[in-house]
């Protein structure tokens, strides 16, 4: 992976829990005084090198939107956004870390979704 903390050190990472096209998001820990740690999910974008500045922009501006936006929302429902920033030219976001099943593992391991099931789903 190479590196092993972000934001100046505040969050150690752990093993990537999922990966798009541009980000992966990672399992981590927030460290704070006398011994603090707290469980988050980090979410880390990559930008590659080839990308032209305009199409760098605009993924930085989407990125910050996505920040903003989450930062603002507070639901049961929605992933907590609590903090954000660049290090070394890497953004990053982290988020509440929130443990379960995706619906893609769900779904691997039944033959079919019950409907009272995907009905609660689709109302959470």
């Amino acid at each position: 992976m190479g590196r092993q903390t972000i934001g100046n050190g505040r969050y150690s990472l752990g093993r990537a829990i999922g990966q798009g096209g541009m980000a992966t998001v990672h399992r981590g820990v927030q460290a704070g005084a006398e011994g603090f740690q707290k469980p988050v999910a980090v979410k880390i974008i990559k930008i590659s090198a080839e990308v032209d500045d305009d199409a760098r922009a605009k993924l930085r501006r989407s990125l910050i939107n996505e920040a903003r936006l989450g930062a603002r929302l507070s639901h049961r429902n929605i992933v907590a956004v609590t903090d954000f920033g660049d290090e070394d030219g890497s953004y990053y976001m982290v988020m509440e870390l929130v443990d379960g099943w995706t619906i893609h593992e769900i779904l691997k391991r039944v033959e079919i979704l019950p409907p009272s099931v995907a009905v609660e789903i689709m109302i959470e």
